[in-house]
């Protein structure tokens, strides 16, 4: 049997040495941990060493063998700063995102009673509608900015969703929503506001990359539906004059509702994620 793996003699090793080989088959690499990519290869094919297998000219795992030691060391002491800098940033996303996941329960709020059947049933709820959605962009939108040294895709977005308050104000309040002005500051704050979640998603996307890169690809898929939905809401806003776009505006809406649920899923999940790993410092 060979003395190792790779070939090369254990006696020589500064991995043997040190007591810390992850690979050898015997001595101090016997109780494998994985982090040689020759045992693993070997292992998983059935090899007593490299020398056995028909693939070894032209293996680059095999070629590279003398500068693994080093390039296993690198990997750790980047995993290791990575590890700090995730629990530096921990304490405040925890906190923040916390306070995201409650704001988030307003806009639903708002979602429902800004619905055309519900103001056509209930005029009344139209001005409380108004404060309600901009109160929570101001909020909302000044918690992302807050967070803009963890990425600075929550710098936009927290950018973008105040520069939408400035302009639904506008659109509401001065030119009372009505005409071809507010028909193009509506339709440009519609836009930023896509922007901007674009931006939040992604920066919670990017946050958790390396921590949870489940849930940071659901972020990222989030986005993608949120498009689809507001696509359907304002094609159906266009065509609301024919019983399809009716189908549309409705299906859009309830589209939306259910985003924002799934949004306070991923937000309750995200915080809580960062609130563990705070908690073990």
């Amino acid at each position: 049997m060979a003395e190792s793996y790779c070939g090369k003699s254990c006696a020589e090793c500064r991995e043997f040495t040190e007591q810390r080989c992850p690979g050898c088959k015997s001595g101090p690499g016997a109780i494998w941990s994985g982090n040689c990519e020759i045992a693993r290869c070997c292992r998983t094919k059935g090899h007593e060493s490299c020398e056995t297998c028909t693939l070894i000219d032209r293996c680059g795992l095999y070629s590279r063998r003398d500068g693994a030691p080093d390039e296993r060391q690198r990997r750790s002491e980047e995993e290791a700063r990575r590890a700090e800098q995730i629990a530096a940033r921990a304490k405040p996303l925890a906190k923040w995102l916390n306070v995201l996941f409650w704001l988030v329960i307003p806009n639903i709020i708002h979602t429902i009673i800004s619905n055309d059947y519900v103001l056509e049933a209930v005029p009344e709820l139209y001005w409380p509608g108004v404060a309600l959605i901009l109160l929570y962009n101001v909020s909302y939108g000044a918690i992302l900015f807050a967070l803009r040294s963890e990425s600075e895709r929550y710098r936009k977005a927290g950018a973008l969703l105040l520069a939408c308050v400035v302009l639904d104000a506008v659109k509401i309040i001065v030119l009372g929503g009505e005409g071809t002005l507010a028909l193009i500051i509506g339709l440009a704050s519609a836009i930023m506001a896509l922007v901007g979640i674009y931006n939040e998603y992604n920066g919670h996307a990017d946050v958790l990359e390396g921590v949870d890169d489940g849930l940071s690809r659901n972020w990222r898929s989030l986005w993608r539906w949120q498009v689809y939905a507001s696509i359907a809401v304002m094609g159906g806003a266009l065509l609301a004059a024919v019983i399809v776009g009716l189908f549309f505006v409705l299906g859009g809406a309830i589209s939306l509702i259910v985003l924002d649920i799934l949004k306070l899923v991923y937000l309750w999940r995200t915080a809580n994620i960062f609130k563990n790993i705070a908690s073990r410092d």
